[in-house]
């Protein structure tokens, strides 16, 4: 649903740092927002040399631009708490000073988007929008959800699946038994 444009000014980014980046921008949102991570997509792009210009004058120093457009419907807190964590993570990626990072959030109206040839959903109508799909669909779209990275931790499978910034009762629709306080495992 949301798509993440990064450019940067007077510097590449290594693929390894894209990676990070995509993958912490959709972990970001979801975070924030409660969405799937398979919703978020992010695209580089580098500007041409020479042609960053602010006041009327060239920029000559490292400067990274995140313009992200989300569906409408959040509020300013989370909207809030999205902005922040994106900057976090932008300077995390690429040790530039905040000063040096720009994050732009636009709000779409969910009607005026369509995302893998359907109307998005308003926020909160994830799951029914998700249970109208096509099988295959659903399926590619469970793929992309499942964790990818490989690390080496201890892991307890007891979790619970909760996002703050709903409602008990949304939190026990959406993820019905997962949303057990007491936790569950698999």
């Amino acid at each position: 649903m949301p798509t993440y444009t990064v450019k940067c000014s007077n510097f590449n980014l290594s693929h390894k740092q894209k990676k990070s980046l995509a993958n912490d921008i959709s972990n970001t949102h979801s975070k924030f927002t409660g969405a799937n991570t398979f919703f978020a997509q992010v695209i580089f792009q580098k500007n041409e040399k020479n042609s960053h210009f602010m006041g009327g004058k060239l920029v000559k120093t490292r400067e990274i631009f995140l313009n992200g457009q989300i569906r409408s419907g959040r509020t300013s807190k989370i909207k809030k708490k999205l902005i922040l964590g994106l900057r976090k993570i932008l300077i995390k990626n690429t040790n530039l000073k905040k000063d040096y990072v720009w994050v732009y959030l636009e709000d779409l109206l969910p009607d005026q988007m369509i995302e893998y040839g359907e109307v998005l959903p308003k926020s909160g109508q994830e799951k029914k929008w998700f249970n109208s799909l096509s099988p295959s669909l659903k399926k590619r779209l469970n793929k992309m959800e499942k964790i990818t990275g490989i690390r080496a931790a201890h892991f307890n499978a007891a979790h619970r699946l909760h996002n703050d910034n709903w409602s008990d009762e949304k939190n026990k629709a959406f993820f019905g038994k997962c949303n057990n306080p007491n936790y569950h495992g698999h």
